[in-house]
């Protein structure tokens, strides 16, 4: 009923656009400028893992030399890189530099020239071409996730007069708009729940994609003519976004704020550093926070490479079907799960993911017919390994 609806969304001035359509055009606007584009110098080369900004023997190199980094950042990287170097600056080239060999592999070696201690010199041009090799990376444009699809939005709202948007919500209501004209009136009211939604863009909620199915349904359900369509958007929004918000903490167990660093003990755990203590010293976080989320890295959903029993891979065992009706209820169960569990990744990851782990098809033959580098394909399969080992409902079944 119309007198549910807040005053504020009533029609005024027929001929002028609404003032609260202004008002969150304003809002998205404002956010634009708070998340502005930026630049930074990084580089990924071939031979790097997880994204990191070196490659894995120069990676080793300065494990080997103690170095406290973030390799998947080009300005821990340097500051470690210059603190080497600066404080040894004015000894001789020829001053031994121990190395924990442990962390050394063949290919860290060839960087350094020489086997056994290495000199001041040998270390000193190594870490100078990494230096040189960071410092002239290329400029890489950075940017908001939601910064494109905001622009998008506002250039493609139809500035629609009060008069135009009821005349358009009426024949919506009665049945007699053309799609033409139903998309028109969700765009017109589309920057209404994406204003709202913006907050929840970092707790792992499809912004866009609900803000478009809240317009589109606020478009049809409000009943009352008297009132912009935004008023219903205004009211939906402000109940779904929250809801999906704790679905989505509830799946993943943890809150947002301490996704990236669970992330970041997982890379350090599969480096063999196990310790929370050591791990918390590394991260700066509470040890007892590190124990707590441990189980989480321990428990990792299987991998389609995995062995299961004598029926071959996970992958193997999925790809055949079994004879049905007689196909057990615990292998039903497990590929309907699986099956979900793709459906949730990115098209190129799932197609990767069927064709190499599936269907057991080389991975040449795979980026010949899709027109992929294999580096790419690689990377993606890696992508798709992570995404399915913190899929919950696969950690639920290996539980």
């Amino acid at each position: 009923p119309s007198k549910a609806l807040p005053a504020r969304w009533r029609y005024t001035r027929r001929h002028r656009e609404h003032p609260m359509m202004r008002a969150k055009l304003n809002q998205l606007r404002a956010w634009l400028e708070d998340h502005p584009v930026e630049t930074e110098r990084r580089e990924r080369p071939d031979g790097c893992a997880h994204g990191e900004v070196i490659r894995e023997e120069e990676h080793a190199l300065l494990e080997a030399l103690g170095l406290e980094f973030d390799a998947l950042f080009r300005a821990s990287v340097l500051r470690a890189v210059n603190a080497f170097l600066r404080e040894r600056e004015g000894l001789p080239e020829e001053t031994p530099v121990e190395l924990l060999e442990a962390a050394m592999t063949p290919d860290a070696w060839l960087l350094l020239g020489e086997e056994g201690i290495p000199s001041l010199g040998a270390v000193r041009n190594a870490l100078e071409r990494i230096r040189r090799r960071l410092e002239s990376a290329p400029e890489l444009r950075r940017e908001h996730p939601l910064r494109r699809s905001v622009v998008q939005v506002l250039r493609s709202y139809p500035r629609l007069s009060q008069a135009e948007v009821r005349a358009l919500h009426r024949r919506v209501l009665k049945g007699e708009a053309t799609p033409e004209e139903q998309n028109l009136l969700i765009r017109a009211v589309l920057p209404v729940a994406l204003a709202i939604g913006l907050p929840y863009a970092d707790a792992g909620v499809d912004v866009v994609g609900l803000a478009w199915e809240v317009a589109r349904e606020a478009a049809t359900f409000q009943r009352s003519t008297k009132h912009h369509p935004g008023a219903m958007v205004e009211r939906l929004a402000t109940r779904r976004f929250p809801y999906e918000v704790e679905i989505a903490r509830q799946a993943l167990t943890v809150r947002p704020a301490g996704i990236k660093t669970l992330h970041q003990i997982r890379r350090l755990y599969q480096r063999g550093i196990t310790d929370p203590a050591a791990i918390a010293s590394r991260l700066a976080v509470p040890a007892r926070w590190v124990e707590l989320h441990l189980p989480l890295l321990r428990t990792t959903a299987p991998r389609l490479e995995d062995p299961l029993g004598e029926e071959g891979t996970l992958a193997e065992t999925l790809a055949v079907p079994g004879p049905d009706p007689e196909e057990t209820t615990e292998r039903a169960v497990l590929r309907e799960v699986v099956e979900r569990a793709l459906e949730r990744l990115p098209v190129v990851h799932r197609e990767a993911v069927e064709r190499v782990f599936m269907e057991g098809a080389p991975l040449e033959e795979v980026a010949k017919s899709t027109g992929y580098a294999r580096e790419f394909l690689e990377r993606v399969l890696e992508e798709a390994r992570e995404e399915l080992a913190a899929d919950p409902y696969l950690r639920a079944w290996a539980a």
